[in-house]
């Protein structure tokens, strides 16, 4: 009998916990301590990321941003996504030099010759939503650039 009320008094999950520990007249400190103790307890599940998929062109037409400098080879960003269906959780940026891309368009469309970085950024921005981000960039910094978005993957 004794063994049955001990199980009884276990908590089974993060509520539970709270419900258990949480006495009427305890301090707002009190109560943090407590949900601090059943976090621990119960850790918070990730939630599972949906697979990504390559957007279609007009979704990834929705897609504007900003990119620079911010502090050294970090760089600051924007992304808002003005689809209604998609949730963008993937940009590809494209860094280059507009003289580099200029001077190469001239020489028999030679792209072979412009400065330019590849970046890869994880994200989550959901539909008709702004998000910012960080990414390293390595780019000298008196150099002149010029960025686009690449690719995009998300899920409806």
């Amino acid at each position: 009998m004794l063994t049955l009320v001990a199980c009884q008094c276990d908590p089974s999950s993060y509520n539970d916990c709270i419900l258990k520990a949480v006495k009427a007249g305890m301090s707002d400190s009190a109560v943090r301590l407590v949900k601090v103790a059943c976090r621990q307890k119960f850790p918070e599940e990730p939630t599972p990321r949906v697979p990504a998929t390559p957007l279609p062109d007009e979704a990834k037409a929705k897609l504007k941003g900003r990119l620079g400098p911010s502090l050294g080879s970090l760089w600051r960003g924007n992304l808002y996504n003005g689809n209604t269906e998609w949730t963008v959780q993937e940009v590809e940026l494209i860094v280059n030099d507009p003289i580099d891309e200029a001077f190469a368009l001239l020489k028999e469309n030679r792209t072979d010759d412009i400065m330019s970085s590849r970046y890869r950024v994880s994200v989550e921005v959901p539909p008709l939503t702004n998000v910012d981000f960080t990414v390293s960039v390595n780019w000298p910094q008196d150099r002149p650039f010029q960025w686009r978005l690449d690719s995009a993957k998300g899920h409806k």
